[in-house]
């Protein structure tokens, strides 16, 4: 593989594409030259990229009873992978932006393969980018849990479905515990919003009373707030608020 990577980081004449790439890599690649019946273009150096084509295979793609779980995933949308390419059709095609691409789409959150690929386009002047990826299962239940002194003082639990209608965004339903209260609510995750690579999250949070905190002075000593008590300290069901948030960064 590494002296595969060499020749066509040199852009010699033997470069073996398929070679550069690992077993598990080279699986999905067969699996798609075939299904859209490319042929490999072995030196695209200076040539216009004409077309950027995605195949991305399902949870399962190899032929076993294990496919039944594909049938309860949302397989990622090929614009949701479109969308994240620094490099498109127009530009020339370039190894670093090719390899920038690859690492952007290579997010364990999402993919387990991720391959591009130069094809041969209509226009021999030209050439076409293949994007191969795969997904992995996107519905994960999440906890993180503290224990101090017999005592439960953190808990975050979460279900999450990390590859929301294809798009790969998140939508959890979490639950975070401190000492004092615990916050519950949905909680939303783009990393690519509008297609700009804008990161974007928003959650949204009820809020209830754990238990009343008292004031511990550096001797050790407590002193009681008078605070309204919780659900752990005889106080049963107090609503305490809501909190939101939400954050737009690049």
């Amino acid at each position: 593989r590494l002296d595969a990577e060499r020749l066509c980081a040199a852009h010699d004449k033997d470069c073996d594409w398929r070679a550069t790439f690992s077993s598990l890599e080279r699986a999905s690649l067969v699996r798609a030259l075939a299904a859209r019946g490319y042929t490999i273009e072995p030196q695209p150096w200076g040539k216009v990229i004409a077309r950027v084509d995605v195949y991305n295979e399902v949870l399962i793609a190899e032929k076993n009873w294990l496919r039944f779980f594909n049938f309860i995933h949302y397989t990622t949308r090929e614009s949701a992978i479109r969308d994240e390419l620094p490099i498109q059709a127009g530009d020339a095609w370039d190894d670093d932006k090719v390899a920038e691409s690859a690492r952007i789409l290579h997010d364990p959150l999402y993919s387990s393969v991720v391959a591009l690929l130069p094809i041969k386009a209509s226009d021999p002047s030209k050439v076409d980018l293949l994007v191969v990826t795969r997904d992995v299962w996107s519905l994960r239940f999440n906890t993180q849990y503290t224990f101090q002194q017999g005592s439960l003082t953190n808990l975050s639990i979460s279900i999450s479905e990390n590859n929301f209608l294809g798009h790969r965004n998140v939508l959890a339903a979490a639950a975070l515990m401190d000492q004092g209260s615990l916050a519950v609510g949905p909680l939303f995750i783009d990393k690519n919003f509008l297609g700009k690579h804008l990161d974007f999250r928003a959650r949204l949070d009820e809020i209830v009373t754990r238990q009343s905190l008292d004031v511990v002075s550096p001797d050790g000593s407590h002193t009681p707030t008078g605070d309204p008590k919780g659900w752990e300290d005889g106080g049963g069901y107090r609503h305490d608020g809501r909190d939101a948030t939400i954050s737009l960064s690049r």
